[in-house]
């Protein structure tokens, strides 16, 4: 995934609330999106993704450029399991064992 994208231009084409976890946009870069809709399109696998500057980037570590100034050195974890939950408190930052140990068991798994 790119990185390139810096959190000033980040907060130049989007607000986050924190509260909430949602995005909005500040600037109208598409014909069909208006100033002060709410950002990002769920990915069919539970995900919400959000373009800025024609690159679709996870909303969740978008989350955590806009919070920390910093994209996350490792995966962003939703701490609820919630992919969709993009609150900041229920966001951090983990390895990809710490992501996994959150894993619920698979639906054949009657233990």
């Amino acid at each position: 995934m790119r990185n390139d994208l810096t959190q000033e231009e980040l907060k130049r084409q989007l607000s986050y609330d924190p509260q909430t976890g949602l995005f909005t946009r500040l600037v109208a870069n598409a014909s069909n999106v208006r100033i002060g809709d709410i950002a990002g399109t769920d990915d069919g696998s539970g995900y919400t993704r959000i373009r800025v500057h024609k690159i679709i980037y996870p909303a969740h570590r978008l989350a955590f450029l806009y919070m920390t100034g910093e994209w996350p050195e490792h995966d962003v974890d939703h701490i609820n399991g919630a992919r969709t939950d993009n609150r900041w408190v229920n966001l951090r930052s983990a390895t990809r064992s710490e992501n996994l140990q959150n894993l619920r068991g698979a639906k054949s798994n009657s233990k």
